[in-house]
């Protein structure tokens, strides 16, 4: 479905419960992160750190 709208090729995988895991690459997930946190949009925080440290270290 990510990948019709948005043209990042990556994965969804379900891991029981409620839990999904967004699987992508490094270049796609870079992508995904722009798409996910346009802006001010509404999100929890400690969530956004965690993948903004991630690719800050991706991107030295």
């Amino acid at each position: 479905m990510v990948e019709k709208l948005y043209g990042i090729k990556g994965a969804i995988k379900y891991s029981g419960r409620s839990a999904y895991h967004l699987m992508y690459a490094k270049h796609a997930s870079s992508q995904l992160y722009k798409v996910l946190y346009y802006g001010k949009v509404s999100c929890l925080a400690r969530k956004r750190y965690k993948i903004e440290q991630a690719l800050d270290i991706m991107e030295r």
